[in-house]
């Protein structure tokens, strides 16, 4: 019979593996220059106060964490578990979800701390296609067993059910439910923002009084428009840094896992072992 749970959530620092450690490493980066940069950006040069500053920090971090990853990999001898079907198919089905949220941001250049805070969210979905693909592993043993020479077949793994408490079930579907509620409101913030640079009036207009400026360039737009744009970026300033705290929080102080997803707690068995 199968003896190792697969794959575990580590619930301590010490139960993490290098994978996962590296990743809330570049989490924390990425809540530092969502912070700093939102502090200081009035007082830094422009170059620095542009998306694109935060975007090379974050860039040149991830290709460092990688080449660091791969050394270790080479030097504890692990080799891939392979994967089945449907793993390929989620991690497609986040691609598309990490993209159709990075490209609005991308395309109407969103101020620095912006640009981290999205930096932030690219992380998190890498390191859960990299999971969905069983190239990253978060708990330590998990990557040990991988370590082992054991010739592991993805087709005789198959989750079984969620081990959460009921009362953690609840809170993370809350916080899952909550920070949607932050990806729309900053999406559609830079969405209405993005099309009304375009349609907007470059004079103002007895309906459209209120200016909206992106990199220098200034539109007019109607009221309405203009407090849904200001409403919807006031709701995610407020609720973007308090997700970096709050996961923090869900990880270590109540144990709730929120990277890879709450159902990997649960012990993966061999088929033959049903």
């Amino acid at each position: 019979m199968n003896q190792h749970p697969w794959p575990r959530y580590p619930r301590r620092w010490s139960d993490m593996s290098w994978d996962m450690k590296a990743f809330y490493a570049y989490f924390l980066l990425t809540f530092g220059l969502f912070a700093g940069g939102g502090i200081l950006q009035p007082t830094l040069p422009a170059a620095l106060r542009s998306g694109a500053a935060a975007a090379v920090v974050q860039g040149v971090a991830l290709v460092v964490l990688v080449v660091l990853s791969v050394k270790h990999r080479r030097e504890r001898g692990w080799r891939w578990p392979g994967v089945r079907t449907k793993n390929v198919l989620g991690a497609l089905a986040a691609v598309v979800v990490i993209g159709a949220f990075v490209a609005p941001v991308i395309a109407i250049g969103a101020p620095g701390p912006a640009t981290a805070w999205v930096g932030g969210v690219f992380g998190m979905g890498l390191f859960a296609i990299l999971g969905a693909l069983h190239l990253v592993q978060a708990h330590r043993d998990d990557f040990d067993r991988c370590c082992t020479g054991e010739r592991l077949a993805p087709e005789d793994l198959e989750p079984t059910a969620a081990k959460l408490p009921a009362w953690k079930r609840v809170i993370y579907i809350v916080f899952q439910l909550w920070f949607l509620s932050t990806f729309f409101s900053f999406l559609g913030a830079m969405y209405l923002h993005l099309t009304h640079m375009k349609k907007g009036s470059p004079e103002p207009t007895a309906e459209q009084t209120v200016e909206l400026t992106n990199h220098g360039e200034t539109v007019y737009i109607d009221p309405t428009t203009s407090a849904w744009i200001e409403g919807l970026l006031d709701y995610a300033k407020v609720c973007i840094p308090a997700t970096f705290v709050v996961v923090l929080i869900l990880q270590f102080v109540l144990r709730i896992p929120v990277m890879p997803m709450p159902w990997d707690e649960g012990r993966r068995r061999s088929r033959r072992d049903r």
